[in-house]
């Protein structure tokens, strides 16, 4: 359970802990203290946590009313309250003088514009002032600084702002060098670029991208243990060129080509195609071939039935016997 502590003093003079559990949510239809709030008093409390002005409250049921200030604790969701009497307001804040208007309006409960206040600086920044909004806060027993509605725009845009920079900047400094996908390295740098963060990902989920002026570098024939990349398209007349840059999990190597890695997969599969009906048999095997594959015979082979194998161009003595015991 989640609730607040405080100390009270009891009238016999001792110390009493107060527990203050937490509320899902404020209640607003039970009166505080004797008070009904209104709904323009629900409406403060939900828009600022506070009531904004004097409340003649009765701590004593039917007992003498005490002018009074409220507010929610946030943490609780329970309302809280100060007596007048028992509020300061001094003459400045933050070095910042205080009109007798001010302070009256900061003794009411009302959300007074300050400027000319010191802002809270880190060691080595340079001093500066600041305006706000003020409120007196009855449950923290202090005050509440708060920015304009033109002031909290320009601080949410410039903290996104801010943010924007520092994820871009952890992006870049996160950056790896390389990572190892299976047995392949795929590095951040590419002929000589430096690819970007959503470029590198893209890499690494095994998406092709189009890099634009890398360098030329002598293409090594063969990953070394560090795992060094074999490249293609490169200019070996030292000009800067464009290339896709992609992972050819079947050369188990990052390759960069002019063409897409679609255009270079078809080229390549009809160059193996071709490759394959080119293939001739060896002199050994052209026997076996023939018979198994194109159903040719010859004197020897043509009363038998049994497939030969490698380097056979005759039946063995058991196949001719299976063939003549079948004839019989």
């Amino acid at each position: 359970m989640q609730a607040r502590l405080s100390l009270e003093q009891q009238p016999d003079g001792s110390i009493k802990i107060a527990t203050h559990p937490k509320q899902e949510q404020p209640d607003f239809e039970k009166p505080f203290m004797g008070v009904v709030f209104t709904n323009q008093d629900k409406e403060q409390f939900q828009k600022t946590g506070h009531g904004g002005r004097v409340f003649d409250l009765e701590p004593v049921a039917r007992g003498e009313k005490v002018p009074s200030l409220v507010s929610l604790d946030r943490l609780t969701n329970r309302f809280e309250a100060m007596a007048l009497k028992d509020i300061y307001i001094p003459q400045t804040l933050k070095n910042a003088p205080l009109s007798p208007k001010q302070q009256q309006g900061l003794k009411e409960g009302k959300a007074v514009w300050i400027e000319g206040m010191d802002k809270k600086t880190k060691q080595g920044e340079q001093p500066q002032k600041i305006e706000r909004f003020v409120q007196y806060n009855a449950a923290s027993k202090n005050f509440d600084f708060k920015f304009s509605d033109e002031q909290r725009q320009q601080f949410n845009q410039e903290r996104r702002t801010k943010q924007g920079e520092r994820q871009a900047e952890g992006h870049e400094q996160k950056m790896p060098k390389a990572r190892k996908l299976g047995e392949i390295w795929v590095y951040s740098k590419q002929g000589g670029v430096q690819l970007s963060r959503e470029d590198f990902d893209k890499l690494c989920n095994k998406e092709p991208v189009f890099v634009k002026d890398m360098e030329s570098q002598k293409p090594k024939q063969h990953a070394d243990a560090s795992g060094t990349q074999k490249v293609e398209a490169t200019d070996q007349k030292g000009q800067k060129y464009n290339a896709w840059v992609w992972i050819d999990e079947n050369r188990g190597k990052v390759r960069h080509t002019t063409k897409h890695p679609d255009q270079v997969r078809a080229i390549e599969a009809k160059q193996v195609a071709q490759n394959t009906q080119n293939i001739k048999p060896a002199a050994e095997s052209k026997t076996q071939v023939a018979v198994n594959n194109e159903g040719k015979t010859n004197k020897a082979t043509k009363h038998s039935t049994e497939p030969l194998k490698k380097g056979q161009s005759q039946p063995t003595e058991k196949q001719a016997e299976k063939k003549e015991q079948k004839q019989g």
